[in-house]
């Protein structure tokens, strides 16, 4: 009886694992015919204050966004899958754009892009900065030129990829924070407000 109970048991168990592979293959199947995609178009606002006396950098406060990646990853795969950030290759950072918002001023004199010559927007996560892990950024020259003066600043990462699976929250939402450093040309002497628009890209 003990011998029929056990074989019945081992059966099952067979039967479990067989079914579990048959939903992986499945599942891998689905993924291999799923193209990166984009998704969160971020924007929000980021403030830059007049430059202390003495300073040459600039170091905006981070400003924070929450960002849920279940649910962009759910939009996205075919419906009846359950697909989560563990079966996901790569999130990876596409795009940072950082346009005008207000107070700007044209001139050489005026307050504007050209008063950076080199800048940073700087990322980071609640689970990164839990983690140690350390701040994900790509640094820009800014010509001085007129053309450069209101020209939004593109941070283009899509031949350069950047993996930040491990800055996002497995579940529920991961909180984002950005910010721009930079070294100055010449000093801020008004407040600005620029608008920080980010891409991201899944590569199942």
């Amino acid at each position: 009886m003990k011998k029929a109970i056990l074989s019945l048991g081992l059966m099952a168990f067979a039967g479990s694992v067989i079914t579990l592979q048959s939903c992986n293959k499945v599942k891998d199947a689905v993924l291999k015919n799923i193209n990166p995609f984009d998704f969160s178009m971020q924007s929000f606002v980021v403030n830059v204050d007049p430059t202390p006396s003495g300073l040459d950098s600039l170091n905006t406060g981070a400003v924070s966004t929450k960002i849920n990646l279940q649910d962009s990853i759910n939009k996205y795969v075919p419906s009846g899958l359950s697909l989560s950030l563990n079966d996901v290759k790569e999130v990876r950072l596409k795009t940072v754009t950082v346009s005008p918002e207000s107070g700007f001023t044209g001139g050489s004199t005026g307050n504007n892009f050209t008063n950076i010559s080199d800048v940073a927007a700087m990322f980071n996560s609640n689970v990164g900065a839990s983690a140690g892990l350390q701040n994900i950024g790509q640094w820009l020259n800014i010509p001085q030129s007129s053309e450069r003066e209101m020209q939004p600043i593109v941070f283009d990462y899509t031949s350069n990829p950047v993996n930040l699976k491990n800055y996002f929250s497995t579940s529920g939402e991961t909180e984002i924070r950005y910010f721009l450093r930079g070294k100055l040309r010449r000093a801020v002497t008004a407040p600005l407000q620029v608008r920080v628009t980010v891409q991201y890209t899944i590569v199942p």
